[in-house]
């Protein structure tokens, strides 16, 4: 992984794969979010227009046993003054059930193309990148010819452009920091430039 101080990290992180795919991946989960937050409200929505429908079902049935039984109108009235507004509920609660599907429908629409639209850049983000990456290494191999480093430098100098410290390249080579400054002195002084920020701007300003 290349260190966040790096002053190419900035140029790798733009085109970097693994960044992009954690960036899809967050945008999905978001949008399965969303869809279980719609999916709840749906069925608590369509729990509310059922229960009221078995409500005037069971009210409507009353009523035509009461007009059977010949049951006094008084009586049949109020059984109507429950069923109108429980009637009027049912229709509200579908037509807002409805609306809000329609609603849902288009807003996952657009939300699926948008996801597709940044999997698509991602792809093409990829391949930029392997495409950058082939043609710095082989910028840098070349120079470093040019510029007559030796196998010890010129994997000193990768690591000194990818962002790493004296103390880590020590690490990672089993040799002490004044070593790795030393070679990577001597780096600078074959290359013309005087410090690792110029080391890395050479290689870069031009594909930048």
């Amino acid at each position: 992984m290349i260190p966040d101080r790096c002053p190419i990290y900035f140029f790798c992180l733009i085109y970097n794969d693994l960044t992009f795919e954690n960036l899809c991946v967050c945008y999905e989960i978001h949008v399965m979010e969303n869809l279980r937050i719609h999916n709840n409200l749906r069925k608590l929505m369509l729990g509310t227009i059922v229960i009221v429908f078995i409500g005037i079902c069971a009210v409507v049935y009353d009523i035509m046993s009461d007009f059977q039984d010949q049951v006094a109108f008084s009586h049949i009235s109020h059984e109507l003054i429950i069923f109108f507004p429980l009637l009027i509920i049912l229709i509200i609660n579908t037509l807002i059930f409805y609306k809000y599907e329609s609603l849902i429908f288009r807003n996952l629409t657009i939300k699926e193309t948008e996801l597709l639209s940044l999997k698509e850049e991602k792809f093409e983000l990829i391949n930029l990148n392997k495409i950058l990456a082939q043609h710095l290494s082989k910028k840098i191999a070349i120079q470093s010819d040019i510029w007559n480093l030796s196998k010890t430098e010129k994997e000193i100098a990768v690591l000194l452009i990818k962002g790493f410290s004296s103390k880590e390249i020590a690490a990672m080579r089993n040799t002490s920091e004044k070593t790795v400054r030393e070679q990577a002195s001597a780096i600078y002084l074959k290359a013309g430039v005087n410090n690792r920020a110029n080391l890395t701007s050479f290689f870069i300003e031009d594909i930048l």
